[in-house]
Order: structure tokens, then sequence, then C-alpha cells
């Protein structure tokens, strides 16, 4: 008998399995479901089921906990709410959802459309630490709460704050009001409506196979059968918590919206000082520097060149000071112009830089004059060696192309004399010169013909370089001779001679007893030697 009134109980718990299955899809394929939020990420996963909900938003920020309100009532300004669970083991998973969610859930229901809004700001603002306290205090006085902040130095921050949903629009007001520029902002908005329905009518559906379980649990006649109808009782309450917590962010999410503010200092104005307007040829590199007057402490610094033609910007990062103090200068970057259309062509340098002091920007133009050059080809001659004082003739040869007046020649001679200068008449292509170079020395002379004329772009000029060797003229007599040296050089071979007889007979004073003593060994041995001779003959 007992084994009838088990198989009868475990057909309705079957059954109500069944009816669970069918209705509604699961928790995981909703969390699939879930839009994005701007920024990247599934919007469930980093949204609604994280502790740090701007964690997607904005990377960058430091949470310390949930950013949303609580379940039941709203969280303090500044402090998330409470978690709404049920802590009382005698009450059931529908008696949570009615008792937690009735004032919010019928109220955000009793809408049309559930919609979810999170905005980007990027804010120019005179002091950043003042601006994240005026945020931090609007937050707070419009019923909301911080959600985390970073800052880095005194330069950009980020803050990362909720509102609520119906006074979104009047605190977006008072954030661009503070703020010197607004370089950008774009705002989300995310319909959960359809979402929240079906978790509405899964919750309703859930809490009826739960109140079923709980009456067969109270009818289980057996150990097994109690066990079966406990087991499935746990699953269902675990969906309901997790629905119920899903529902309650949905809640909250939509009752107040996430806002992502980037902080940037007001930068300060310097000097920058590009140069002159300047005339160039097609196919011929120009270097471009500039000069700049920077605060104290400002080191790093980003330089950006736009030479207005279209291709490929120059870029630097280094700058070195100059003679002139406080002054600084940037490394030089080249550029070729390829055609002389469109032509003059304004050249542009933005100049960012950052540092204790603060952040700088400046910028400056001149003008690039870009046209074909007429090419100027000089021939300054052969090099050539000569005798010191002897007059040597110099002829250059050089082209007149088209689009070139006013020819001018001039000879650099190298040896600091005066240059020869002269204008050159119509259809002569030889500047010729005469010099004289009245000293020898062992390394050539460098001798230098410049032609110069005037085309529409400016002057043009083309030079050319030869080599000269001065060598010694031969003469009659010794070159640079002169008697007076020459009876100097004599009176001093002659006090030379007697300085040093002088110190000969003074050492020989003084190494006379050696010298005695020599003598006499050298008498005493040669009086032996004579005497033998003497003895053997």
């Amino acid at each position: 008998m007992t084994q009838i009134r088990s198989a009868w109980l475990v057909v309705p718990a079957l059954l109500i399995a069944i009816l669970i299955v069918g209705c509604g899809t699961s928790n995981d394929s909703l969390q699939a479901e879930a839009p994005s939020i701007a920024g990247g990420g599934d919007f469930a996963s980093n949204e609604f089921f994280s502790d740090s909900a701007a964690a997607t938003a904005a990377p960058a920020a430091t949470y310390g906990g949930d950013d949303f309100g609580p379940a039941g009532a709203p969280g303090a300004p500044g402090e998330p709410g409470s978690s709404g669970q049920s802590t009382s083991g005698g009450n059931s998973a529908g008696d949570t959802v009615a008792g937690n969610l009735d004032g919010q859930v019928q109220a955000i229901a009793s809408l049309d459309r559930i919609i979810v809004r999170t905005v980007e700001m990027t804010l120019v603002v005179q002091n950043v630490t003042q601006a994240m306290s005026d945020i931090t205090e609007l937050a707070n006085s419009s019923g909301g709460w911080v959600v985390g902040s970073t800052r880095n130095g005194n330069h950009t921050a980020f803050i990362s704050f909720r509102v609520s949903a119906a006074g979104l629009d009047i605190a977006l007001d008072e954030v661009r009001t503070n703020a010197v520029e607004v370089k950008s902002e774009s705002s989300s908005s995310q319909d959960v409506t359809d979402e929240f329905t079906d978790l509405e009518a899964r919750l309703r559906s859930q809490t009826a196979s739960e109140d079923a379980l709980i009456t067969l649990l109270g009818q289980a006649q057996t150990v097994e059968d109690t066990l079966k109808v406990q087991t499935e009782l746990a699953r269902i309450r675990e969906d309901l918590e997790s629905m119920e917590g899903r529902l309650n962010l949905l809640t909250q999410t939509s009752a107040f919206s996430l806002v992502n503010v980037f902080l940037n200092a007001e930068p300060t104005e310097i000097q920058v000082n590009a140069g002159s307007d300047i005339a160039v040829a097609v196919g011929q590199p120009v270097t471009f520097t500039a000069t700049l007057q920077p605060p104290e402490d400002i080191e790093n610094f980003e330089i950006r060149w736009d030479f207005g033609d279209g291709f490929e910007q120059g870029t630097s990062r280094r700058t070195a000071a100059t003679l002139i103090e406080g002054q600084r200068i940037t490394s030089a970057v080249t550029h070729v112009y390829q055609t002389e259309d469109n032509s003059p062509y304004v050249v542009t340098i933005d100049i960012t830089g950052g540092g204790d002091s603060g952040v700088v920007e400046g910028t400056d133009t001149l003008i690039a004059t870009v046209s074909d050059i007429p090419v100027l080809d000089v021939f300054a001659g052969q090099s050539v060696t000569v005798e010191a004082g002897t007059q040597v003739g110099f002829a250059g040869t050089f082209t007149r192309p088209e689009g070139l007046d006013g020819l001018k020649y001039r000879w650099e001679f190298g040896d600091g004399s005066p240059a020869v200068e002269g204008v050159l008449a119509a259809d002569v292509t030889v500047a010729e010169a005469t010099h004289t170079y009245p000293n020898n020395r062992p390394i050539p002379y460098t001798a230098t013909l410049v032609i110069s004329g005037d085309s529409k772009i400016g002057e043009i000029e083309g030079t050319s370089a030869l080599s000269v060797r001065v060598n010694e003229a031969e003469s009659w007599v010794i070159a640079d001779w002169s008697i007076g040296d020459t009876f100097k050089d004599g009176v001093q071979a002659l006090s030379a001679v007697g300085v040093y007889g002088v110190r000969g007979l003074v050492w020989a004073l003084v190494l006379s007893p050696v010298w005695v003593l020599l003598l006499v060994v050298l008498g005493i041995g040669r009086w032996q030697w004579q005497r033998r001779r003497t003895a053997g003959a």
C-alpha cells in the first residue's frame, strides 16, 4: 500500500517538473540576450552581474563594491543599498520577491517601456580636483552615488556616478555647465522591457511550482520521496533567487542611470614660433624647426607638423634649450614637396606638453611657396699649383637656365682676402678673376665660385670649388735671409762654445785627482815595461 501511495506522489512531481521546464527560457539564455553597453562587453556579464558595474565602461576606475542601491529601497548616497535577499529560513522565495521587490518592481512594471541609460562624457575643466569634488556633490545631492573614481596627477581623472533616471538630464546639464569644453558625449539606451516582463512571468510560474512542491513535501510518506521533492524544491528556489537578483538589477539600472566622465585639465597657451615664410623647390628637401617658451617643469612634449600637402605628417618629441633663457627649440623634421600644385601651402605646428606645472599647448603657422626651381650648374675649373707671389687666373663656367635673370658672380679665394664680385652680362657663361697668393702653405687653398640669379621663388645660387696649392717661390738667395739674424746666430754659437769650454774646464779641475792618479799609474807602468825590455836585451 505504501509503494502505491509513493508512486502516486512521484507522478505529480514529474508533472510539475515538466511544467517548470516548459515555462520560459533559461536564465543563461536571458544573459546571452542582454544588450551590450557602450565601450564593449556583454551587458549582462559586465553590468548586471559584476560588483563593479562601470568596469567595462571605465576599466581604469577602482570600485569598492556594488554600485546599485538595494532591492527594497535605494542605497544611501555614495553607498550601496541592502542586499534585499531573504535571510529568514521560514520565508519562501516567493515571499522574498513579494516583500523586497513589491515597491520598485511594481512601479517599474507600470511603465510602458523599461530603459537603461548609460552616458559617456569627456570634459576639459579648469581644475580636475575641483571638478571631481563638484561631480561627487552633484551625485549625492541628486539622490545618487559615486560608483568609483581615479586621478592621474592634476591633469586627468575619471569619475563614474549614478543618478535617478528622472534627474539625469538635469545632472548632465550641470556637469556641462562646470566644464570649459565638452570634447565628446555619447548616450546609449537599452530597452529591457521584454526581459523584465519575461522575468516576472517566470517568477510567478516558479513561485506556483514552489508552492505545489511544498504541498507535496508535506504529503511525502517515505524518505526517498522527501529527498526527491526537496531536491527539486532547492533547484526552484535557486532559480527564484537568481531571477530575483536579475529583476532587482534591472529595476536599479533603469531607475538610476550610469554616467562616466573623463576629465582633462585645461591646457595653458604657450608661445610657439614656426619661423618665417619660405620658398622651396619641388623635390628639394626642406627642414623645419620651431621655438617655444614653455613654463618650468614642462618636460614631456608632443610635436606635430602638418605640411599642408596632404602627405604624412611629421612628429617628434625632442626639444633642446637655446642660448635665450627659457626658450627651447624643437628637433628638426625634413619634408619634400612633390608638386607645386595648390601652392602656397600652409605649414602648421601643434605642440602639447605636460609636467608638474600642468598641461600646455601652442600652435603656429608659416607659408611654404613651392615651384619648379631653375637648375644652375657651375664649374669652377681644375685644381692648380702656383708659386707664392705669382698671379693666378680663374675662369669658371655656368649655365643660364630660363626663368633666371640678373646673374652675378663671386670668387672667394680662401686666404682671407676680399672676394671678387661682378655682374654678368647677357649671354656670358664664364666668370673670370685673378688673384695672387703671397704666402705658401702645405695645405691647399680652396677657391669657390658662386653664381646667383633672381627667379620667381627668390634668389637661386649655384656653387663650385677648386683647390689651389701654393709652393715656396725659388730665389737666388735664401728666402727670408737677414744679416741681423745671421750675426745674432753667430754670436749665439760663439757664446755656446765659450759656455761649454768653461764647463769642461770646471769638470777637469773637479776630477784632477783622478787624472793625477791615472797619470801616476801610467808612468809606473811605462817605467816597468822599459826596465823589462832593457833587461831582456
